[in-house]
């Protein structure tokens, strides 16, 4: 399925605060998904390096590492951003959009909390993310992060977490939030049957 067929589909079916899960297949990608091999039910890595919220047909909100320039222009860091669905979606190999069973005054709410976080300058925690790795591999049961403050900063996964607890949402029970992958939040999702989840696969 080429990209203007994926975006025609989130852009029919999505609503503000619908999560988009991305798999791609660069190093680092692919980094993240052999790390979560021990998260999927199978043993092997995971389809899902980023995920991220959508907010409208043109934009998504997420925590980033990458050189992107973003929305206010001149700035180029890493961080809680907002970007282009467009060009995130075309990056990936993997695409999927899950529908989540709230309400839109839950939606709402969502989008204040991306807000707060965007306008605290929320960084993208690179030392946090080998923290998680290093959990994931070697420390299963270390349920807190041990290198990353989510007060400061927010990897992808964790941003989005972040976000749902705004709601009293939560995707995981064995590890923080600074500490939950892409994997455990699809995890969650696909147990729970409210939740309508779209994938596509690029041929």
């Amino acid at each position: 399925m080429d990209t203007q067929l994926i975006l025609e589909s989130i852009r029919e079916q999505a609503l503000v605060g619908d999560i988009i899960f991305l798999g791609s297949n660069d190093l680092i990608a692919k980094l993240i998904r052999f790390a979560q091999k021990n998260q999927t039910p199978d043993g092997k890595p995971s389809l899902w390096s980023h995920v991220c919220l959508y907010l409208d047909k043109d934009m998504i909100a997420e925590s980033t590492l990458g050189f992107e320039k973003y929305r206010n222009g001149s700035k180029w860091d890493n961080g809680v951003e907002y970007y282009s669905l467009e060009e995130r979606i075309k990056k990936a190999q993997y695409v999927a959009l899950v529908h989540m069973p709230i309400t839109l005054k839950q939606r709402h709410q969502l989008k204040l909390a991306i807000e707060q976080l965007y306008l605290e300058g929320i960084t993208y925690p690179v030392l946090g993310l080998i923290g998680s790795l290093l959990t994931y591999w070697l420390f299963p049961r270390w349920k807190n992060n041990p290198l990353d403050d989510e007060e400061k900063s927010l990897y992808c996964s964790a941003f989005v977490a972040k976000v749902y607890q705004s709601i009293g949402w939560s995707f995981s029970d064995q590890y923080d939030i600074d500490n939950v992958s892409p994997q455990l939040i699809w995890n969650s999702i696909v147990a729970n049957p409210k939740c309508k989840v779209v994938q596509f696969y690029r041929q």
